[in-house]
C-alpha cells in the first residue's frame, strides 16, 4: 500500500488503482480486506492502511479494478473487529 489522498473519504477508483481513506479516531489499526475467487474458493487478502493523517487512515492499492469485493476491518484497544463495511466497487 502506498500513501493515498486522505481528503476524499471512502474508496475512489483511479486509472491505476483505488484510493482508500477511512475516518476512525478510535482505531489502533485499519485493514483493507480484498476478496477474490480462486479455484472456486473465496480467498481473503489483507492490506494495512498504515498511513495516517490525524483520524484518517489511508492507502492506495495499485491495480484495483471495478467489481472488486472488499471490506474494512479495524482494531480498537487491541481487539480486532469484524468487518465494518462490505462494499463492491462498481465504478
Amino acid at each position: 500500500m502506498h500513501p493515498a489522498d486522505p481528503r476524499t473519504l471512502g474508496a475512489t477508483l483511479t486509472e491505476g488503482g483505488c484510493n482508500f481513506a477511512i475516518w476512525s479516531n478510535a482505531a489502533d489499526a485499519v485493514e483493507l480486506c480484498l476478496f477474490n475467487e480462486v479455484n472456486g474458493k473465496l480467498v481473503e487478502t489483507r492490506f494495512a492502511l498504515s498511513h495516517r493523517n490525524g483520524p484518517i487512515w489511508h492507502g492506495y492499492l495499485a491495480g484495483s479494478e471495478p467489481g472488486s469485493v472488499m471490506a474494512i476491518a479495524s482494531t480498537v484497544l487491541g481487539n480486532p473487529s469484524t468487518a465494518l463495511a462490505l462494499m463492491r466497487q462498481s465504478y
